[in-house]
């Protein structure tokens, strides 16, 4: 029966192996939480199984760690408590015909196991939770309970809900409510007082904290090395410089906001974003003055030279006559990945 059930793709026969079956029948009757299968050489093939423990969540969390490798699809049988859910991980980073040959062969695995109540589709390993496959199967029974959103449409709308912060920076109009805690509030006064050193600041449990303090005088250079490749941050900097033009030796108080193009983390990524102004506004209530506000997404442009240009900008003449003959630019974010806020 198994052996019979085809499936046609561009001329590409593709069949259930007779351990598909096997396995599926033996762990119907055994403490077994979910099978998977694969596609190997043209056929449908019996890979691994997990065993099922009284937490469907935690036994849900190691679904993850059956996975080969990055980019690699796969079908998972998933035992609850109620039934069996047939459940395609098919990655946007695989290959274009894996994708197809993947998704155009589940109905043929669904039909040879039978005893599948329902059929799932996933693209992110986050989906392989328990939360999540449990809210697609009550959607899958009742389709008025379904949240069409995605998890980062859900996390855009949560910010949204919260209270706007009100900073000085025009712009910056949204951002969130969220304090400093007390050693990052002392922390800035002192660094106002003394008109040296840098702050490197993090979220910490809806607050901003401390990261790391850099005391004294210190080169744009050394606290760039202090600062993480795949977490964005906020940097409050006494800048020193000498004024290229009077030679005066002048102290400027940087905010800096950098997210490295390292950090993978949407989630991480979208909180620090909407504090931005939150940071902002307290540190210009603990009483340090910004002279420029930056932000960067490299590493290399956060240096010397950019802090400088900012808080001493070119004016040069004529430039609003050129202007009106250039050819329109394209939105969005200059080359090089630093912008300066206004």
């Amino acid at each position: 029966f198994f052996g019979s059930l085809v499936t046609m793709l561009g001329g590409l026969k593709l069949a259930l192996s007779d351990e598909v079956a096997t396995a599926f029948n033996n762990a119907k009757d055994e403490p077994i939480r979910a099978l998977q299968f694969a596609i190997v050489k043209e056929k449908v093939e019996f890979i691994d199984k997990l065993e099922a423990s009284d937490d469907i969540v935690q036994d849900c969390d190691k679904l993850v760690g059956l996975l080969k490798e990055d980019g690699e699809p796969c079908y998972f049988a998933l035992k609850t408590p109620e039934e069996w859910v047939l459940i395609s991980y098919i990655p946007e980073t695989c290959k274009p015909r894996s994708r197809m040959l993947y998704a155009s062969s589940m109905e043929t695995l669904r039909l040879g196991l039978a005893d599948i109540s329902f059929s799932l589709h996933f693209t992110e390993k986050g989906a392989l939770a328990w939360s999540a496959i449990e809210t697609e199967i009550c959607a899958k029974r009742d389709p008025t309970s379904y949240d069409a959103r995605t998890e980062n449409e859900k996390l855009r709308d949560k910010l949204d809900s919260e209270p706007v912060a009100q900073g000085p920076s025009t712009s910056y109009v949204h951002g969130v409510q969220v304090p400093f805690t007390e050693a990052a509030v002392e922390a800035v006064k002192q660094l106002a007082d003394k008109k040296s050193g840098a702050l490197i600041l993090c979220l910490e449990d809806e607050k901003i904290g401390v990261g790391i303090e850099v005391a004294d005088s210190v080169a744009v250079e050394d606290v760039v090395a202090k600062l993480p490749e795949d977490e964005p941050r906020f940097v409050l900097l006494q800048y020193g410089h000498t004024h290229e033009e009077s030679k005066e030796e002048q102290v400027s108080t940087v905010f800096v906001y950098i997210c490295p193009t390292g950090c993978k983390n949407f989630k991480l990524r979208m909180e620090y974003s909407v504090k931005k102004a939150a940071v902002i506004s307290n540190a210009t209530e603990a009483g340090l003055a910004l002279d420029a506000k930056l932000e960067f997404s490299e590493f290399e442009d956060f240096n010397h030279q950019a802090l400088y240009d900012a808080i001493h900008p070119v004016e040069s003449a004529g430039v609003e006559e050129e202007k009106s003959f250039e050819k329109p630019k394209k939105p969005g974010r200059p080359p090089g990945g630093v912008r300066v806020m206004l």
